[in-house]
């Protein structure tokens, strides 16, 4: 599994406060009813047992085995002002997507 972070999604990382042991989490979710789908999020979080560890610069990145089934081993990460966008070199998983901090979307980076 392998994340390469474009240098505006760096650039725009950098700018959080990250607390030590702590990385960001490419999280996929379930949402929806009878026809649901599956919605990607990047969340800081701690490590979990059976993540795989992604390391890129100083960011560390999370991602379960659930999530690995709905993405690319490949994987692009950048941002631009609607927010991050996660990409493989076949499909968009996700666009306009803010860092989830304690819970809540951080939206600082939009003003």
């Amino acid at each position: 599994m392998h994340i390469e972070v474009k240098a505006t999604a760096l650039e725009q990382l950098r700018q959080y406060t990250i607390d030590g042991g702590k990385g960001i989490r490419v999280d996929a979710a379930m949402s929806g009813g009878c026809s649901s789908t599956v919605d990607i999020h990047l969340v800081v979080d701690d490590a979990r047992k059976n993540d795989t560890l992604i390391q890129v610069e100083e960011l560390t990145f999370f991602i379960d085995r659930f999530t690995q089934r709905y993405v690319d081993e490949e994987l692009f990460l950048d941002y631009n002002s609607s927010g991050f966008t996660l990409y493989s070199s076949d499909e968009i998983f996700a666009s306009g997507m803010s860092l989830y901090v304690d819970g809540v979307p951080n939206q600082s980076a939009f003003c």
